[in-house]
């Protein structure tokens, strides 16, 4: 088994260089904080949901809202 894993930050000043990474037989864990408005919004997932789909057939995507028990 191979493992590899890049943590993209969601920066806006790196998202070209993301569609490098984005490739087939790859698990994509979507991770935020649903709990701070300030960090990413739902429109920032769908945007990630959306740039996998566009370069990548059928993907896998896990989302995961963390922090929720702290509301």
């Amino acid at each position: 088994i191979c493992f590899n894993s890049w943590d993209f930050g969601g920066q806006n000043i790196y998202r070209f260089t993301h569609q490098m990474f984005l490739t087939s037989n790859s698990i994509y864990l979507l991770l935020w904080n649903i709990t701070d408005p300030t960090h990413i919004t739902i429109r920032e997932v769908s945007f990630w949901m959306n740039s996998i789909a566009a370069r990548v057939t059928n993907p896998t995507i896990l989302l995961v809202a963390s922090h929720l028990d702290r509301y």
